[in-house]
């Protein structure tokens, strides 16, 4: 009896769906606390550490350039990031939640994220090209459908590495 329960524990552990569903949480959780950092400075009671908004500033200054006039302010408080991340971050987050109720899968095919990117990377190109100049809710718009799709490849990899360690078990 006791090796049944040992082998059906082995059995659960080496399962390649638990691990992505674990994988799938964790992801999730991690994205939900990056995400959370960025708005951090836009709750009320954040205004009086100065200490931790200055460090979280210098830790999204390395992924984001951070202009004042690109970024969205809530009340008087700027998030921390720009327009355009603040989409790619809210775009891979909803993918996120929604991966945790339905299985999505990807059929090897880079069309949808050469559609996706394609808002974002005509809009940054017009704007360097002076055609126009910065919306912010085009930013937010273009980051969020590119944040969307990319997600889904960084999952579907994810869950092609989980099978191929399976089988190499």
């Amino acid at each position: 009896m006791n090796s049944i329960v040992e082998n059906t524990e082995l059995k659960t552990y080496l399962n390649p769906q638990s691990k992505l569903s674990a994988f799938k949480y964790l992801f999730l959780f991690l994205t939900v606390l990056w995400c959370a950092g960025f708005m951090l400075p836009v709750l009320p009671d954040f205004s009086g550490k100065p200490i931790v908004h200055q460090l979280l500033k210098y830790n999204y200054s390395l992924v984001c350039h951070q202009s004042e006039s690109a970024s969205i302010y809530l009340g008087n408080d700027q998030l921390l990031v720009c327009a355009r991340c603040s989409g790619i971050y809210a775009g891979a987050l909803l993918i996120l939640l929604l991966a945790l109720i339905k299985s999505f899968s990807i059929k090897y095919s880079l069309k949808p994220l050469f559609l996706f990117s394609a808002p974002l990377a005509i809009d940054a190109l017009a704007i360097r090209l002076g055609i126009y100049s910065y919306s912010k809710i085009i930013a937010l718009i273009s980051g969020f459908l590119f944040g969307a799709v990319l997600i889904f490849y960084v999952l579907d990899s994810v869950k092609n590495s989980f099978h191929l360690l399976n089988k190499n078990i």
